[in-house]
């Protein structure tokens, strides 16, 4: 029941909305946001997992999905926006703040307490930071400056760890130098945040970069991994981060070539519905919905009513076997229904 599973539920559409009952995701999302705020540590970050039937928090730990609870985070404020989860996000910012190292040429190096340094993780919290400040918030003056340094710093960092090629050196060693080879993962996750930084903070500064980034992406995470297996972990690792970051390319003004992004969006929803084969997977999917939500509103503003139709039914199919697997949800499956739990912490989570 990893915290992260909350975005499901905040990147669907209104028009999703319309075909899944908005009392059930109203309900779901509530209970979401419950069990996030219930498990954030007094430090800021979270209990990495519960066993739903003991409560017992796992001691499992891990920087990325730390960080991606608390982009989850910023989305839940950035949704219903409140006094409580103001407060908890930033706690949250705090804890990486103190795992934050200043290099003197301005980058920000997040070194995550006995975990090896990700570029993943650097990426969700910039990212955080992008969608918290976007929304409704009763920051004082020093707290707004400490988002936007941190911001500045993680953007600095992010942009230091691009190749030649616009990917994204998967790691970094304490002095901020890059290592690794390019993550399908974190590439995605560098691309949504230079692109939410670029398009809702200012920085067209960026684009030229993303817009090579993008292109290249598509080449070595998409086509070329698709070549290679046709239902490459790749590409499945690369398709909601992408998608997400292709939508926002394909909505902005950077000029003829982001519109065919929005036929790039469409074609790895064809591959994550077809060839994936999204609704036969037995386990968790969310890693499809976010990707799909985005490509629904590209259907919608093309007015492609086959497209629409199909990923509105997909859609409402995976919403409601995923909504199934919340813990005190609104439409809890009968495996969970069955089963006496004690733990107050669980209640929110979704099984993974």
């Amino acid at each position: 029941m990893r915290t992260t599973i909350l975005l499901l539920f905040l990147t669907t559409t209104a028009t999703v909305a319309a075909q899944t009952p908005r009392e059930i995701l109203s309900q779901s999302f509530t209970k979401g946001r419950q069990y996030l705020l219930a498990n954030q540590r007094k430090a800021g970050n979270f209990n990495y997992e519960i066993d739903f039937r003991t409560g017992r928090p796992s001691k499992t730990d891990n920087a990325v999905r730390q960080a991606g609870a608390l982009w989850g985070l910023a989305l839940v404020h950035q949704k219903q926006p409140t006094k409580a989860t103001q407060e908890a996000y930033l706690q949250g910012l705090k804890f990486f703040a103190k795992c934050t190292a200043q290099v003197s040429d301005g980058r920000g190096l997040i070194r995550y307490p006995e975990q090896a340094n990700s570029t993943g993780t650097i990426a969700l919290v910039g990212l955080s930071l992008a969608d918290f400040l976007r929304s409704k918030t009763n920051l004082t003056s020093a707290q707004k400056k400490t988002c936007q340094k941190y911001l500045k710093q993680y953007l600095n960092m992010i942009l230091s760890l691009r190749d030649e090629k616009g990917h994204f050196a998967s790691s970094y060693k304490n002095d901020g130098t890059a290592v690794g080879l390019p993550s399908p993962y974190f590439d995605g996750e560098c691309l949504l945040f230079l692109t939410r930084v670029a398009k809702y903070h200012g920085q067209k500064d960026l684009v030229k970069e993303i817009l090579e980034s993008a292109a290249n992406m598509y080449e070595n995470n998409v086509l070329a991994a698709l070549r290679i297996d046709p239902d490459s972990n790749t590409t499945k690792g690369f398709y909601q981060w992408g998608t997400m970051a292709y939508f926002e390319i394909y909505t902005s003004e950077w000029g003829p070539t982001v519109e065919l992004y929005g036929k790039r969006v469409m074609k790895m929803e064809q591959w994550m519905m077809d060839t994936h084969a999204v609704l036969k997977r037995r386990r968790n999917t969310a890693y499809a919905f976010e990707g799909l939500a985005c490509a629904l509103e590209v259907a919608r503003l093309t007015k492609n009513k086959v497209a629409y139709t199909r990923l509105k039914k997909t859609i409402d199919a995976g919403m409601r076997k995923l909504t199934a697997l919340q813990v005190d949800g609104p439409i809890p499956h009968e495996n969970i229904r069955n089963v006496s739990f004690r733990a107050q912490l669980a209640s929110g989570g979704i099984l993974n």
